[in-house]
């Protein structure tokens, strides 16, 4: 069996749910698809027709396979996407979640286990086609949460990852009311009530992060690296967003992080849209003096209208920008921060960091930081060294 994962934590926690139950199919791949952009689609769709002329059993799920709420609807798949319908007989949807509580470390394919607090987002950004795939908020039990860390525990996993769609507003009744008070008393509660050595956060909306956070992010097992689904740093921009936040408090809370007590320094993330309609070469210097300031390493996403099959709002906006001045700004925004993610090594460098390993040479440190090293050590093991 083989298996393909496009992008996002929500498909490799689910993947390697599936892979479970699916491992000793034979013949078969499981691909797990993204419909983040337009662009992932068409790569989506590429890898299937490629596939099915391997593999006798091509499974699909992940958001791109579903219509709404996590639905497998065949014939609302095969309408939207007429392209894959003349390899109908090779291939099974699959919903997303197998509804397996099975955790067998031994098909897992990451060193790091992806842990689900959160479901779903009532945002509506007008950039955004999840709200569509995923439905809406849901929150998950911190106790569910706590026993499935302590299961982990019992295996040899070292490090989880808290996974979201809009992980920040953990147990809030919807994710339009902020900030979040909630989130970092459940943190605390994780915390307290396992012994798991390393605790990552993965993306966070910045409209949910107040004071609170900031205590509870400095200690010793929340992990120094955090990543932010910023978008853009101009307020004009990000009101045509429909974001819930202005560049102010972004800087306000970038601040915080930079600036948290940690034994080796923060490495910050984000998220970045480029050519969102309107936005002129002023907005654009606006997010570049964010990334030059705070940002270590990027996911610099090209607006996409959604013209396959699936909207959003914004593919109306007057001024859509052209190809051309994408491709410009991305590979600006991208070598800024590749000059910062230089200046965090140097700044870690002679410092005692804590490596995770990750299998032959792809060693983390803490905050997120390469590590390579001739040694020979088991993976899965945290070793201390200087960087």
């Amino acid at each position: 069996m083989d298996i393909k994962i496009f992008w996002c934590r929500f498909n490799k926690y689910y993947a390697q749910k599936w892979l479970k139950k699916l491992w000793n199919k034979e013949n078969t791949i499981l691909i797990a698809s993204c419909a983040v952009t337009d662009n992932a689609k068409r790569k989506f769709i590429k890898e299937v027709k490629q596939q099915v002329k391997k593999w006798k059993n091509v499974f699909l799920t992940g958001c791109w396979a579903f219509s709404k709420n996590w639905e497998v609807n065949p014939v609302w798949f095969y309408t939207a996407y007429t392209s894959l319908l003349d390899y109908k007989d090779k291939i099974t949807l699959l919903p997303e979640d197998p509804q397996t509580k099975e955790k067998d470390i031994s098909t897992n394919l990451y060193t790091k286990w992806f842990v689900i607090v959160q479901l779903g987002c009532d945002s509506h950004c007008s950039f955004c086609i999840t709200v569509k795939k995923r439905w809406k908020h849901k929150n998950k039990d911190v106790n569910e949460v706590i026993e499935e860390i302590k299961e982990l525990e019992k295996k040899w996993i070292k490090e989880v990852v808290l996974t979201w769609i809009n992980l920040a507003a953990w147990w809030m009744p919807n994710t339009t009311t902020w900030p979040n008070l909630n989130f970092p008393k459940y943190l605390k509660q994780i915390i307290d009530n396992t012994i798991i050595p390393r605790i990552r956060i993965s993306s966070i909306g910045p409209e949910f992060i107040e004071d609170s956070r900031f205590k509870i992010f400095e200690n010793k097992r929340i992990l120094p690296y955090f990543h932010l689904s910023i978008q853009s740093w101009s307020d004009k921009i990000l009101k045509a967003m429909w974001r819930h936040y202005d560049r102010k408090h972004l800087e306000y809370i970038l601040e915080r992080l930079q600036n948290l007590k940690k034994s080796v320094p923060v490495n910050l993330w984000a998220d970045i849209i480029v050519w969102f309609p309107n936005e002129t070469e002023e907005n654009f210097k606006e997010t570049i003096l964010l990334c030059k300031k705070y940002i270590s390493k990027l996911h610099v996403f090209p607006f996409s209208a959604h013209h396959i099959w699936d909207t959003v709002p914004a593919w109306s906006f007057e001024w859509q920008i052209n190809l051309k001045i994408k491709k410009e700004r991305e590979q600006k925004l991208i070598k800024i921060c590749n000059e910062n993610y230089k200046k965090l090594k140097e700044k870690t460098k002679w410092k005692k960091v804590k490596i995770l390993i990750e299998g032959n040479n792809n060693w983390w440190t803490e905050n997120y930081l390469k590590y390579e090293s001739k040694r020979h050590l088991k993976v899965w093991e945290i070793f201390e060294t200087t960087y």
